[in-house]
């Protein structure tokens, strides 16, 4: 059978986009949703690696050292941590103004102790990122602004490679833009970009062998193939 959707609306970096940031308002509605709810907390909203890890293999943790006190759970931001650059591109004053709401929601989250608070910071969130979406649906990427996007996914050395569910994210999204390029040109296929893009999710197969220093070398290694 012949296509039986729109390509332009289902499929290419147009939908990804809008897609990426679809998702993490539903899941800032799931969080204020949640918290409104009688069981809070919700550990699913939280990063679990940051108390379920190897300590092994943790001492990268200390360096990095906890947004709050040592052994809580913290507020999962791997839909922002690629989304923000996203964003940062279409609308700059959304992106300024998310900068300011995320890290009040991510303190509420932390303590715990505040649902009615955590659940009004992750509305003003929502209605942010919402207001964001109409702007990055109108957006056509040229494969030289998907290439810009990628080189700031690979150059980022703060949220993306923060905790391994946001490296996940940003390995994922940085394959997605990918595929965009080799559908137009194939010869990129067996290419240095794609190799080194395939050993970012080498990296990520132990959860408990994370180490951001090395995923940022492998980061260096796919702008160094863009």
């Amino acid at each position: 059978m012949p296509a039986h959707w729109n390509p332009n609306a289902t499929h290419g970096v147009r939908a990804w986009a809008t897609g990426a940031a679809t998702k993490f308002r539903d899941a800032l509605d799931n969080l204020a949703r949640h918290a409104r709810g009688e069981k809070w907390p919700e550990f699913s909203d939280m990063a679990c690696a940051n108390c379920h890890h190897d300590l092994r293999n943790s001492q990268w943790r200390q360096v990095r050292g906890w947004p709050g006190r040592a052994g809580l759970p913290a507020w999962s931001a791997q839909h922002w941590a690629v989304v923000r650059l996203i964003v940062a591109k279409t609308s700059p004053q959304a992106r300024a103004k998310l900068d300011e709401l995320l890290p009040q929601l991510a303190s509420r989250v932390a303590r715990m102790n505040d649902p009615a608070g955590v659940a009004q910071a992750a509305e003003n969130a929502r209605r942010a990122i919402a207001d964001a979406i109409p702007s990055i649906d109108r957006i056509n990427w040229s494969d030289a602004e998907v290439r810009a996007l990628m080189t700031a996914i690979a150059e980022d050395r703060g949220p993306i490679i923060a905790d391994l569910q946001s490296a996940e994210q940003a390995a994922l999204s940085l394959q997605s833009l990918a595929t965009s390029l080799t559908r137009r040109n194939p010869r990129l296929v067996r290419g240095p970009m794609m190799r080194a893009i395939d050993a970012l999710f080498a990296d990520l197969q132990n959860r408990d062998d994370y180490d951001p220093a090395r995923f940022a070398e492998k980061l260096q290694a796919v702008k160094s193939a863009l």
